[in-house]
């Protein structure tokens, strides 16, 4: 379905992170000329490559998203499993081990 500015909110069921300030109107897609006319898809400092089309290169960018969130939750979902807390400042920090009333 077009949302009103004529660009798709979602393509394949997934949806499409829309953008006032980008060209493209898609956050992470950029249209480019050279070598040939597409849309460059970048999610960070990685490039995930050039579509023939705006609605295909912003569905690459909201499944890259999916895939981060999905690896962020899974690596946190381990990291609670093995008894380790979420970085601070950088630093892993292990979880304070419990005392017994009996020492």
């Amino acid at each position: 379905m077009l949302a009103a500015d004529g660009y798709p909110d979602e393509a394949h069921g997934v949806a499409l992170h829309k953008s006032d300030t980008a060209g493209s109107g898609y956050k992470g897609v950029q249209e480019v000329l050279l070598p040939a006319p597409g849309f460059r898809v970048r999610a960070g400092p990685r490039v995930l490559g050039t579509f023939g089309n705006r609605v295909d290169a912003a569905l690459a960018f909201a499944r890259a998203l999916l895939e981060q969130r999905e690896e962020r939750h899974h690596m946190r979902k381990e990291e609670r499993r093995k008894g380790k807390k979420r970085k601070k400042g950088g630093v892993e920090q292990d979880k304070p081990e419990q005392v017994s009333a009996n020492t």
